[in-house]
């Protein structure tokens, strides 16, 4: 059981998951506890250094760090601790609701909500109506009313009057009335797009009359641009609609004033006339009405003013006015008492009926024109029926700016436009189609069938009668020389040649078709086979066939006759169709070795000549992929023999002797090793392959040559020094320098390959090879190494040299793109320079690289090298360094280990300098629970502020590596100081002294002489 005083501790300390910002909800994650952990502490150790209620929290908080790290960290009080962080939670939301709940009750007794309390409540509760469905339809449901400080915004007052004096001028009422001059569809609820249309073509109308003289010119002028100026945006678009409704109420006021200048008074009936008269003119908002009028009679004219009763003016507000004439109607009537139209026709956008002043819904739609649009409807139908496609075009555009409904909305009108607009788009897509069917029987020359088709076309098809007589004519020419043809005595070649003129003129002739199918041509003369190259294929050249408008088919064919039709058959192939004299196949290359017979065929429209042929050929290809490669005392050749070869021959010759050249006798199928060479002397061999043809005789290929110079194997190249860098514009992944000593010969080119690649140290491959299956670094060195691939986080680099086109793989940089090691810190301790940091996440370990002279340049080619392995999942990590100076350059770089292999970053360089003084401390046992801190120096030192770090089981590593458990300020050290340190929890507590500030490192050495130990 808890203890009542444990759990008022409890209750007073913060919630250690809401401390920190973990998710109480969520799996438990050791990796991003500690990384809040480690960010907390320090930004809690920052905001101690300053003043107020930040830095007494934050002293509050550090003195709790140990608290939070054994809570955290066991399980059955991390469960608690999640219980009761669920139970805040769940305790806040409910307070939250509660006070949102008050705040809705408070703020709806007035009957609405005004807009920014809306947006308010939106932005301060938004988890809170997220997940309360009663409270969110309460604040959907409340009436909002929009308001600004000032009451409601108008245009500039000399822009205002501006404007109404031009339309006074024009004895017009708004600037929609002008505008509606231009397109009739225009209302107050129109949209800008379509007034700033029409703007422009008031003003484009202005412009074209040439005498100005006329002042109406001038009006409408001024008038178009302000049109452009108060609907270009939709805040001034409101602003003219709030002045054009101020302005009824002037123009009604002044007209009441000087009715009634006599009596100078009002009564309450009058009252209720002007409210009667504001109704009729558009104003909605009765109450502003009414203050306005009695502001200017009671109290600028200070005449008497009778109100009527309330019950009067809400009456009125009931009213119904009708959206075509603009009458006002009482609530229960059906139609308008002055026009006969239906008051009660739902808005087919919003489905409410609250038709507004100029034939608007309040929701915008313009349901006032309603009858307009019915009518250009109709016309745009009476425009389908006759085949003015543009006019119907027109009109039906314009009914469809007027009445746009959303997709998922409509009414018997829409429909009626929708339905308009498919007939349209029916109709001129089958005129379209018959057009291109016309087309592309005209390319084809194909007029039999156009002439049919033009025939059955829809009407409005352009120039139908044109294209009509001319497919006609065509077919007449075509029958005239089918007849020509027909007459007896012709011989066979005139009759051929007349029918092809008729298939000529009319394609689609058949009678002429099936007569020359009859009548086969000539067959092409001379035809030859010639291989000019084996990788070019064979060219095939033919004498032309005296026959006119023929082609050609030339057939390959590996039998033992040559092919003696077209067709494609087992042992012949279709190689190629053309109008000309010769033609290349280039696939012959794939039957190497194999005789090849050619047989060409005249064509003409479907029918073959007899096939003529040419002397049967063999193509005797080189070998493929032939490599060389130069080794200590031999040569190594390699090959791939194409599948009809016989033979092979390899063949050697020593360059720039005299001597002839030697047949090598142990050329097998596709490797021969040759050892009757000296290092030094530059050699060339030449592949050569034989295939045998029927009669036995043997067909070589022109060979493939290979220079090559043995050599003495040389030395390894490497090792390579990797750099890595992010990007610092986003444009890639990552990016590495590669660099590495220059050889004494050759060049080194430098693979990468993904994971622990396939290449292998000392390994000898093909120069052609290097980049097979990798990727081959840019030339230069150093090298740079782009990375585009973002799933790509551990690779090797392999250096290759390339002597006498050949390949020696060195040993390989194997480098891992994830975090380098955090916090590095270095500072010197007597013999050895002590070293702490943060383990990055997924690090097995770390490589610290050392050299007491210069900073390596990579940490796996460093003077001194030491691997320290990352015990369990500790967060911090350290090492100790044996130093013989006062100087050391220290490289630390993560190491991750996949596949038994390890792969190191480019690490943090840190260089350690020992200060000029040197402070000893120890700790000291004064019994079993109270220690003290003892420092000493043999001469008077200014002691910079220290920081001592106490941490279980082992020494700590860095200043966040444990608990601090106490400090001191900056003095001056004189012999020996003490410092008493809290009682210890424990017995196996290890200590370690820092200067508070890092950069005090350099100033004092701090150098531990001993520790307490477990067990005292």
């Amino acid at each position: 059981m808890t203890s009542p005083e444990k759990r008022k501790g409890e209750a007073e300390r913060p919630n250690f998951f809401l401390l920190l910002g973990l998710d109480p909800a969520a799996p438990w994650d050791e990796a991003e506890f500690n990384g809040r952990f480690r960010r907390s502490v320090a930004a809690w150790t920052k905001a101690t250094s300053g003043l107020g209620q930040r830095a007494s929290e934050a002293k509050a908080n550090l003195f709790l760090r140990d608290q939070i790290d054994k809570v955290m960290r066991t399980p059955e009080t991390r469960d608690q601790e999640r219980t009761r962080a669920l139970q805040l939670q769940e305790a806040a939301r409910v307070a939250r609701r509660r006070d949102l709940a008050e705040r809705l009750d408070v703020l709806l007794a007035r009957g609405y909500l005004l807009d920014a309390e809306v947006t308010k409540l939106q932005a301060d509760f938004a988890d809170i109506l997220e997940s309360s469905p009663d409270l969110r339809g309460r604040l959907t449901a409340a009436p909002v009313r929009r308001v600004t400080a000032e009451g409601p915004s108008r245009l500039d007052a000399s822009r205002e009057q501006e404007i109404f004096a031009h339309l006074d001028a024009l004895k017009v009422k708004s600037l929609y009335d002008v505008l509606k001059e231009i397109n009739k569809s225009i209302t107050d609820t129109s949209p800008r797009e379509l007034l700033l249309d029409a703007a422009d073509q008031l003003a484009d109308e202005v412009r074209k009359f040439k005498d100005k003289r006329d002042p109406r010119l001038l009006h409408r002028e001024r008038l178009s641009g302000f049109a452009r100026v108060v609907f270009g945006s939709d805040d001034e678009r409101r602003r003219y609609d709030v002045s054009m409704r101020l302005s009824s109420l002037r123009s009604l006021v002044t007209f009441f004033e000087e009715a009634l200048s006599e009596a100078a008074e009002v009564s309450a009936a009058q009252v209720e006339l002007y409210l009667r008269r504001a109704r009729e003119r558009g104003v909605e908002d009765l109450d502003h009405a009414r203050v306005y009028f009695v502001e200017h009679f009671f109290r600028i004219r200070r005449w008497p003013v009778q109100l009527p009763a309330e019950e009067t003016q809400r009456q009125l507000a009931q009213l119904v006015q009708c959206a075509y004439c603009h009458e006002l109607n009482a609530p229960n009537e059906r139609v308008c008492r002055a026009c006969g139209e239906e008051l009660r026709i739902p808005c087919p956008n919003c489905g409410q009926v609250a038709p507004r002043y100029g034939g608007g819904c309040r929701c915008g739609f313009p349901i006032g024109q309603r009858t307009l649009v019915a009518s250009l409807v109709a016309e745009a139908q009476q425009a389908l029926d006759r085949l003015d496609f543009a006019r119907a075009q027109l009109e039906l555009e314009r009914a469809e700016r007027i009445w746009r409904l959303p997709p998922d909305r409509t009414d018997e009108l829409a429909t009626r436009v929708r339905a308009t607009r498919r007939r349209l788009e029916e109709i001129r897509g089958g005129i379209a189609e018959a057009a291109a069917e016309v087309e592309r029987q005209f390319r084809a020359r194909r007029f039999r069938s156009a002439v049919t088709l033009l025939q059955t076309a829809p009407e409005g098809l352009p120039q139908r009668d044109a294209l009509l007589a001319q497919a006609e004519r065509a077919v007449r020419q075509a029958r005239d020389l089918y007849q020509q043809a027909r007459r007896p005595g012709l011989a066979p070649s005139t009759r051929a040649e007349l029918y092809a003129e008729a298939l000529q003129a009319c394609d689609d002739f058949e009678q002429a078709r099936i007569e020359l199918a009859q009548i086969a041509p000539s067959p092409p003369r001379r035809v030859r086979a010639i291989v000019d190259s084996p990788a070019a294929g064979v060219r095939v050249e033919w004498d032309p066939s005296p026959d006119p408008d023929v082609s050609y088919v030339v057939v390959r064919g590996t039998g033992p006759t040559p092919p003696r039709s077209v067709e494609e058959l087992p042992d012949q192939q279709r190689v190629g169709r053309t109008a000309a004299t010769s033609w290349r196949d280039q696939g012959a290359a794939a039957v190497a070795g194999r005789t090849l017979r050619y047989s060409v065929f005249t064509d003409r429209r479907g029918t073959f000549s007899v096939p003529a042929s040419a002397d049967p050929i063999l193509v005797a290809a080189d070998a493929t992929d032939v490599t060389c490669v130069s080794e200590d005392g031999r040569v190594v050749l390699t090959w791939h023999l194409p599948e009809h070869a016989a033979r092979v021959e390899v063949r050697r010759m020593e360059l720039g002797s005299q001597a002839g050249s030697t047949v090598l006798p142990n050329a097998g199928t596709g490797r021969a090793v040759d050892t009757q060479v000296r290092n030094g002397l530059r050699y060339r061999y030449t592949v050569r392959v034989a295939y045998q043809d029927p009669s036995g005789e043997l067909w070589w290929s022109a060979g493939v040559a290979r220079d090559v110079t043995p050599i003495e194997r040389p030395a390894p190249p490497g090792p390579l020094l990797v750099t890595g860098a992010p990007s610092a514009t986003g444009m890639f992944h990552h990016r590495t320098l590669v660099r590495w000593p220059s050889p004494d010969a050759g060049v080194v080119r430098v693979v990468r390959q993904a994971g622990a690649g396939s290449l292998r140290e000392g390994e000898v491959i093909s120069a052609d090879s290097v980049g097979r299956d990798g990727f081959v670094l840019p030339d230069g060195n150093p090298a740079s190494d782009v990375w585009i691939e973002a799933g790509l986080d551990l690779c090797s680099y392999f250096p290759v040299l390339i002597l006498e086109r050949v390949g020696y793989v060195g040993q390989p940089r194997r480098y891992a793109h994830v975090g380098d090691p955090g916090d590095v810190e270095g500072e010197f301790a007597g013999p050895t320079v002590r070293l702490g940091w943060t383990w990055p996440e997924g690090a097995a370990a770390v490589l610290v690289g050392h050299d007491p002279t210069r900073a390596p340049a990579d940490p796996t080619a460093a003077a001194g090298q030491l691997v320290v392995d990352r015990v369990g999942g500790a967060s911090f990590g350290g090492a100790e360094v044996p130093v013989g100076g006062d100087e050391l350059h220290v490289v630390v770089a993560t190491v991750v280990r996949r596949d038994g292999l390890d792969f190191v970053t480019s690490g943090v360089p840190v260089r350690v300098r020992r200060p000029e003084v040197r402070v000893n401390y120890a700790v000291r046992q004064l019994s079993r629970r109270r220690r003290e801190l003892v420092l000493w120096c043999d001469l008077p030192v200014r002691l910079p502020a220290l920081t001592v770090v106490a941490r279980s089981g082992r020494a700590p590593c860095t200043r966040g590596d444990g608990a601090r458990i106490t400090g001191t300020g900056a003095v001056t050290l004189r012999g020996q100081r003490t410092v008493p340190l809290p009682r210890a929890p424990g017995d196996d507590l290890w200590y370690r002294v820092f200067t508070t500030d890092p950069a005090d490192r350099a100033v004092v050495e701090l150098a531990e002489h001993a520790r307490v130990s477990p067990g005292g």
